[in-house]
């Protein structure tokens, strides 16, 4: 209503940077699985690729999520730390 528009929260910024490191392919189905509530098979239909695809690619992309969170973590705390 007053045009003040919310800046987003540092966990979203991490989360949105870290999703965009992910290759195209993983960062689809991460979308369609957590964003959009898309089971395996829907997905996998939806995509063109077998279900086993889509696993692994959900998979990765979990794996890569957490190791690109958990280093800004580590970045944070260094910076924190370090007064």
């Amino acid at each position: 209503p007053n045009g003040v528009v919310d800046s987003p929260s540092p966990d979203r910024v991490a989360i949105v940077d870290a999703l965009q490191q992910l290759p195209k392919p993983q960062r689809q189905v991460i979308a369609l699985h957590y964003l959009l509530d898309m089971p395996v098979h829907d997905i996998a239909a939806s995509v063109g690729a077998p279900e086993g695809t889509v696993k692994a690619r959900l998979s990765r992309a979990r794996n890569a999520l957490a190791r690109l969170l958990h280093e800004d973590d580590q970045e944070i705390s260094d910076v924190t730390f370090r007064s």
